[in-house]
């Protein structure tokens, strides 16, 4: 489903990893997105999530670089996605809904 919803939002190349009882043996990301190649998916669609045991499960998962990203669901729920404030906070320094000249103000946008 995940995969789907990336589709749906233009990222057509995504495609789901081969998995093996929710393990890949090669360690590799449960939705992979050529169109976003810095970014680690772990998928979740559970009822009862524990969101630390899924972060620290990315976290551990993941290559050197890539951002950690848990994408998870319930039934009958849209999907949510978690990830390390961090690298959220980055993705926004570096998006369009940042006022560069505001960040610059503050000194927080890195020169």
């Amino acid at each position: 489903m995940w995969r789907d919803l990336l589709r749906e939002f233009g990222f057509k190349k995504a495609y789901r990893t081969q998995q093996f009882s929710g393990k890949s043996p090669d360690g590799s990301a449960d939705v992979n997105c050529p169109e976003l190649p810095s970014i680690h998916w772990e998928v979740k669609n559970v009822e009862k999530l524990n969101i630390w045991t899924a972060i620290s499960q990315v976290l551990f998962d993941k290559p050197a670089g890539k951002i950690p990203v848990v994408a998870h669901t319930k039934n009958n729920h849209g999907f949510l996605v978690t990830l390390p404030a961090e690298d959220f906070l980055n993705i926004l320094r570096r998006s369009d809904l940042v006022e560069v000249e505001k960040l610059k103000d503050f000194s927080l946008l890195a020169e």
